[in-house]
């Protein structure tokens, strides 16, 4: 049972991924946007799953682990939140009267 709620609820993120990628990319730079983000998301996912089982060797439970993992998740709101703040700026600037909200 957990193995599809997972998958659905990955399946998910990765298709939202895509389509953001697909979004914000012009056509000529979207592969190797796409091969990037694939990359850093295969990479998180390698380093997570090892960096769990070294710091639960360490310390005996997984709390500096979900510490790591909130302080990773920050970090990718906040490259999030830059992206966001850039396109905006730039959209506006190239659009008179532009206004991110409706």
């Amino acid at each position: 049972m957990f193995a599809v709620v997972y998958g659905f609820g990955y399946g998910g993120v990765l298709t939202g991924i895509l389509v953001c990628v697909r979004v914000l990319t012009p056509l000529s730079r979207r592969a190797s946007a796409l091969g990037i983000v694939i990359l850093f998301g295969w990479l998180g996912h390698a380093i997570g799953g090892y960096q769990g089982g070294y710091f639960f060797d360490l310390t005996g439970d997984y709390t500096l682990s979900y510490a790591n993992a909130a302080l990773a998740g920050m970090i990718n709101w906040l490259m999030v939140a830059a992206l966001y703040l850039t396109i905006v700026r730039r959209r506006a600037a190239l659009v008179p009267g532009y206004s991110p909200v409706p």
